[in-house]
């Protein structure tokens, strides 16, 4: 009886139940919870305020929360995807939090990936941020969001996890531009 969201999640990770389930609860989700709180404030341009800041509540945080509670692949989603892919990405390929769009950083491209690709993003928009991830990897083999702004020799644990969970949803979703260097 809870959130669409959470039973979303029991019903997929749990219960291990049937795909129309889980479609049918997703669909819920349009119209109820948490999920569709959030797309409420979508403004008319795509974004929730700005890109990445104000945190939490930007539209980069707000990608993030949807694609934790497994909110279904929407074209207003979609479109805030594609309008980041245009707008917000730096001479080095990735995304960049900041508006000067000096540097990129790991971590907001890993969640970045992972968001877009779950959403189903155009494989060739995403190729520079696989070319910068893929280029952004450090000698103990992690990541480190400092890494073109400071020399550092070590990875980071979040950083590490964000890159990867945005490579594996690359690769679940069947994205296969520069795969075997991904893996």
């Amino acid at each position: 009886q809870s959130d669409p969201s959470v039973r979303y999640r029991l019903h997929k990770d749990i219960l291990k139940s049937d795909i129309k389930v889980l479609e049918t609860i997703q669909h819920d989700m349009l119209h109820n919870g948490w999920g569709h709180t959030l797309m409420s404030f979508q403004m008319e341009d795509g974004y929730w305020r700005g890109y990445y800041s104000p945190k939490w509540i930007s539209t980069h945080y707000t990608l993030q929360t949807l694609r934790c509670l497994n909110y279904p692949k929407t074209e207003t989603i979609l479109y805030a995807i594609n309008r980041i892919l245009k707008e917000e990405k730096c001479k080095d390929g990735g995304i960049s939090p900041s508006n000067t769009k000096l540097w990129s950083d790991c971590c907001v491209n890993g969640m970045f990936l992972n968001n877009a690709c779950y959403y189903g993003a155009d494989e060739k928009e995403i190729e520079s941020i696989i070319d910068y991830l893929v280029n952004a990897q450090i000698c103990d083999g992690g990541f480190n969001c400092s890494f073109n702004r400071h020399h550092v020799v070590h990875s980071a644990f979040n950083s590490t996890l964000c890159v990867i969970e945005g490579l594996y949803e690359y690769e679940l979703n069947g994205y296969t531009y520069r795969l075997d260097d991904v893996k």
